[in-house]
């Protein structure tokens, strides 16, 4: 005898997104050992471009820091209709985003 096993609306290939989720980068940061929460924040600019960010997702960097490097957000990035990514800062002031001179070109591995 034998058996057909019939699988619908499973979402084959592609897991839920989950809610949306806030990462924060901080001066005393680390990227190696950061999870990206408010307690252990993440570092770097260069951090945040490997990051898949999903609608609604915020990345939040320490009000009154600086942190060098250009920020990639590409199509993949930009969230949907009503729930878009954002970046911002948190804590006292604004974050400042040194991205020197020029652009960085091409989609980055997701």
């Amino acid at each position: 005898m034998g058996w057909v096993v019939v699988l619908a609306g499973m979402g084959w290939g592609c897991a839920p997104a989950g809610p949306p989720r806030d990462y924060y980068f901080g001066a005393k940061g680390n990227d190696a050992r950061g999870d990206g929460s408010l307690l252990q924040p993440f570092r770097s600019i260069a951090k945040a471009n490997t990051i898949s960010l999903h609608p609604g997702d915020r990345l939040l960097f320490e009000g009154g820091a600086a942190f060098e490097g250009n920020l990639v957000l590409d199509e993949h990035d930009a969230g949907k209709a009503g729930l878009p990514v954002s970046v911002g800062s948190y804590g006292a002031g604004r974050a400042i985003l040194r991205a020197g001179e020029g652009t960085q070109c091409g989609r980055r591995n997701h």
